[in-house]
Order: structure tokens, then sequence, then C-alpha cells
């Protein structure tokens, strides 16, 4: 059974690019703002989640200390077009397990998952 993988990014395009790479690993479902992936983290608990930075209704920082006040096991990847590094560590101190720049490089998502996915294992 495929693990559920939520996609928070208000780029429809850079969501179904995630849903297309991931798609044979991972149920894929995505949200186009804050407060819709919010609430699809309730509904489907997933085992990983990527978070944008810009969202058009509320900050990816929020949704984050959200997502983990919902669930503070939660996996999270932080997205950010930026490269803005204070902004990274505040991600990273709010307990994103790591986070990747955009344009998403599928190489660089994939080292991303990998590591996660052992982590979680070594958490078991």
């Amino acid at each position: 059974m495929k693990k559920d993988l939520l996609v928070i990014d208000d780029d429809k395009f850079v969501c179904k690019g995630i849903s297309s790479l991931l798609e044979k690993c991972y149920s894929v479902k995505y949200a186009l703002s804050g407060k819709e992936g919010i609430e699809k983290f309730k509904e489907i608990s997933p085992g990983i989640v990527f978070v944008a930075y810009l969202l058009p209704d509320i900050d990816g920082l929020e949704v984050v200390n959200e997502l983990k006040r919902i669930n503070q096991d939660a996996d999270l990847i932080f997205v950010t077009g930026s490269g803005n590094m204070e902004l990274v560590i505040k991600a990273l101190r709010a307990g994103v397990f790591d986070y990747i720049e955009k344009p998403i490089q599928s190489e660089i998502l994939m080292a991303s998952l990998r590591r996660l996915e052992t982590f979680q294992m070594l958490e078991q």
C-alpha cells in the first residue's frame, strides 16, 4: 500500500510535477493554499508533507507551525524559492525535516525523500 504524501503549493504545475514524479511510490494529494493544505492534512494524515513558503492565504511557516501543532511528529519538507537562509533556519527550528529550493530539481527532491525515509525507518 502506498503512503500518502501531501504537497501544499499554490503552483499547480509544481503539484502535478511532484505528483507525476512520485506517483509510483506514493499516493500524492495536493492543496493550492495553506488553509486547504491544513484541512487535507487533518483528513488524510499523510506520511510526508511538502510545504511551500509562498501561499496565497497564509505563509508556509504558519502552515508548518499549525501542522506541527496538530501532529508534532509530522514529517515536513519546506519548499522555498527565496534562498533566504534566515527563513530556512526558522523553518528548521519549527520542525521541518529538510528544505528544497525552487525551481525543484528531481534529484534533489528524491535525495531529500530518501533521507527522510531512512530517518522514518530508524525511528520505528
